[in-house]
C-alpha cells in the first residue's frame, strides 16, 4: 500500500510501499488536494471596457488576452438593450431590434475574468448600425474610433496640417 503520511490515499496498515501513492490535485494557486472540488474559488477581477466614437454602435464582439471570461453586464450595452453573450474567451453584444448605443464616450460594458487580474482586450470587431466595421485604436480596456482626416502630414511643409492623420 501507500506509506506516505502525505498520500491521500496513505495506507496506515502498509508496511512496504508499493508505488501506489496518489497526491492528489494540483489547484490553480500551486496547492494540492485529495478532492478537486476542494480547491480553493480562483480570484475574479473586474473591468469596464470603455469607448469613444463618432459613429453609433450597433454591435461588437471581442475576447480578452489573460483569464477565463466569466460574464460581461451593465454599461451603455445593457442601457441600449443590447443582447450579450459570453463564453470563456470571447464577448459579443448586438441588438434585436436595431437599438444602437449613441455616438460618444462611455462604459460599454463590465466583463468578469477569472485567472487574472490584468486582461486587456483583443481582436475587438466594432460595427454600426448598418453592420459595418469601424476602425478603432484599442488601448488594453479601451478604444476608440479611428477618423480618417486627411491633409498635409510632412512636418517641414509650410502647409503642414497638425490635425491630418493620412496624407492628401
Amino acid at each position: 500500500g501507500c506509506t506516505d503520511e502525505t498520500a491521500c490515499n496513505y495506507d496506515l496498515d502498509a508496511n512496504t510501499d508499493d508505488g501506489s501513492c496518489d497526491y492528489g490535485t494540483e489547484c490553480w494557486d500551486g496547492s494540492f488536494v485529495c478532492d478537486e472540488t476542494e480547491c480553493p474559488d480562483q480570484p475574479t477581477y473586474t473591468f469596464d471596457i470603455t469607448y469613444n466614437t463618432t459613429s453609433d454602435i450597433g454591435g461588437f464582439q471581442f475576447g480578452v488576452t489573460e483569464g477565463t471570461i466569466i460574464g460581461a453586464s451593465g454599461g451603455d450595452a445593457t442601457d441600449a438593450g443590447f443582447t450579450v453573450s459570453t463564453s470563456t474567451t470571447t464577448v459579443i453584444g448586438f441588438s434585436l431590434t436595431g437599438a444602437t448605443i449613441p455616438a460618444g464616450e462611455g462604459i460599454l460594458i463590465n466583463v468578469e475574468v477569472e485567472g487574472s487580474d490584468s486582461p486587456c482586450i483583443d481582436g475587438v470587431v466594432i460595427s454600426d448600425s448598418a453592420g459595418s466595421a469601424l476602425t478603432v485604436n484599442v488601448d488594453c480596456s479601451s478604444f476608440e474610433e479611428f477618423v480618417v482626416v486627411e491633409g498635409c502630414t510632412d512636418e517641414t511643409a509650410c502647409n503642414y496640417d497638425l490635425d491630418a492623420n493620412t496624407d492628401d
